[in-house]
């Protein structure tokens, strides 16, 4: 009887290196084709207003020399940039823009302007590339099919040409709009890929989790900038793993925190929570927890209710919901999205920094959605 009662308890200590080592190791290889765990979409608007940007700030320039003491300043602007889905490739887009402003010109004591009107047709391609332990995402500006310019005339010299060379000259020399890097600790990925879908540019990726869960297909699109889908299996693989990374907490008990099952339903959330108490021979206890989500610059879990499901011989009672505000239990949600996010640490757009803003967390049909702007 004492043999098996000492079996009993050993048994629990085992049972949870085998569940964090099951967690922690990665998955290396992936099926072929593989199906997604989590999805990042960004609207077609957002993605032409970073262009638009980024081409405005490419064509600001010094005055041009037409001639003996002809000098000419071209000030144009993006109107209109319009991306379509080019069939090609995933990354691919069509580019059809007009650009509208003034040329400033000088001859000696003489001076005037006169209007500027271009249209700009060509291709934009997007990549993706490694970078660090994530994925860069980047578009450039990688055909010029069209680029036509209008009647010029200053100080009696034609400059259409001239302004035509140079508007060539810098859009073939305007760099790649980064839209950030994809991945990482807090969402390690063993896969990933540019998917081609109407109105989107849009990133499928699959975690490196022992059992991750799969997407299926999105029926309708982003209401803000960009979104991201995550498998709810998924999220809480990553929780898993953030809440086995960290140190036990001492407080005065060994204390393991393990979310094992987590739900997203509108804003209301349920989750399944064992705690693994490490001293002596180990113990475990299991609560659900309920509470909301709120979006307060970052995302936080709120815990309203914890109840105690069942344990083991042995277990301590833990008071859950003050684990929970002190955020030693959840904070792995708040990693995998952080990680997913384009522009999480923010990108250089024409001299200004954008950083992506989460709007809104929410659940739909078991899968995790979170929303924002850029």
């Amino acid at each position: 009887m004492i043999a098996l009662l000492f079996a009993c308890l050993a048994s629990v200590l085992s049972q949870y290196h085998a569940e964090r080592e099951a967690i922690v190791v990665p998955a290396t290889s992936h099926p072929a084709p593989w199906v997604p765990d989590v999805e990042l979409s960004i609207t077609l608007d957002a993605v032409e207003s970073l262009v638009k940007a980024t081409t405005d700030a490419a064509l600001k320039t010094k005055a041009l020399t037409l001639g003996p003491g002809v000098k000419l300043k071209p000030e144009l602007s993006v109107r209109r940039l319009d991306l379509t889905a080019d069939a090609r490739c995933a990354g691919c887009f069509h580019l059809d823009a007009k650009l509208k402003g003034r040329a400033v010109w000088t001859a000696g004591p003489l001076k005037g302007e006169v209007p500027l009107s271009v249209k700009l047709g060509g291709s934009v391609q997007f990549k993706l590339s490694p970078a660090g332990d994530g994925w860069r995402l980047e578009g450039r500006l990688v055909d010029i099919s069209t680029l036509e310019v209008g009647p010029i005339a200053a100080a009696r010299l034609d400059a259409t040409t001239p302004v035509r060379t140079w508007a060539l000259r810098r859009l073939d020399a305007m760099p790649p709009l980064v839209l950030g890097t994809v991945g990482g600790a807090g969402l390690p990925l063993r896969a990933v890929r540019l998917e081609g879908k109407a109105g989107v540019l849009s990133l499928a990726m699959l975690t490196d989790l022992q059992g991750g869960g799969h997407l299926a297909p999105a029926t309708d699109g982003p209401r803000a900038d960009w979104r991201l889908r995550i498998a709810p299996e998924t999220l809480t693989g990553l929780m898993r793993r953030r809440a086995f990374a960290e140190e036990p907490i001492r407080d005065p008990l060994t204390l393991v925190p393990d979310p094992r099952h987590f739900t997203l339903q509108g804003t209301d959330f349920t989750l399944d929570l064992r705690i693994w108490g490490l001293d002596g021979r180990g113990w475990w206890r299991d609560y659900r927890v309920t509470g909301g989500v709120v979006v307060k610059k970052k995302i936080r879990l709120q815990a309203d209710t914890a109840e105690s499901l069942a344990n083991s011989r042995g277990a301590a009672l833990v008071d859950v919901l003050a684990l929970a505000a002190e955020g030693k239990i959840l904070a792995g949600l708040e990693d995998a999205v952080q990680a997913a996010m384009p522009a999480r640490k923010g990108i250089e757009v024409a001299g200004n920094t954008i950083v992506a803003k989460v709007s809104g967390i929410s659940g739909s049909r078991g899968v995790v959605l979170v929303q924002g702007s850029l």
